[in-house]
């Protein structure tokens, strides 16, 4: 991460319609940071003609510094945790080269389920539904008493 943070600034493009996407932003905003972080949602406007054809945004999350320099899909969230006065070490950590490959896969088995999530656990508003679900759907819930086990004569 070779950003100077005395004079940067970092823009992150995110999905807007993701309930998921929304509370990273909002976990991101409540964190200290070391240089202002803005957030653009992918589907504003002034995104295409911001970035052109310069970054794909398409459905992955994306990170510009004010100098130019892009990151996408892991890498710009790796930059995001070290915009973070808590995370940096973190994201230090996950640049490694064994550990970014990690971060990589996990990064992206979140985001292709985000959608997916962001449905079954909130609804439009935000509000969590899962207990409500839960309660609908008798499928849902897991009986998790320990089967009954009949004595035998033999067995006392």
């Amino acid at each position: 991460m070779n950003v100077d943070h005395e004079q940067a600034e970092l823009f992150v493009v995110y999905d807007g319609r993701c309930e998921v996407c929304r509370r990273c932003r909002r976990w991101v905003e409540g964190q200290p940071s070391r240089l202002p972080v803005h957030f653009v949602d992918a589907a504003d406007p002034i995104v295409t003609g911001w970035l052109g054809d310069l970054v794909p945004v398409g459905d992955d999350l994306v990170a510009v510094d004010t100098f130019g320099r892009a990151w996408v899909g892991p890498d710009a969230f790796i930059v995001c945790l070290w915009a973070l006065v808590r995370h940096r070490d973190l994201a230090l950590w996950l640049q490694r080269p064994g550990l970014r490959t990690m971060a990589k896969h996990a990064f992206h088995a979140v985001s292709a389920g985000r959608t997916v999530a962001s449905l079954f656990l909130f609804d439009t508003s935000g509000r969590a539904v899962l207990d409500q679900r839960v309660a609908e759907d008798s499928a849902l819930v897991c009986d998790l008493s320990p089967p009954s086990v009949a004595r035998t004569a033999s067995s006392t």
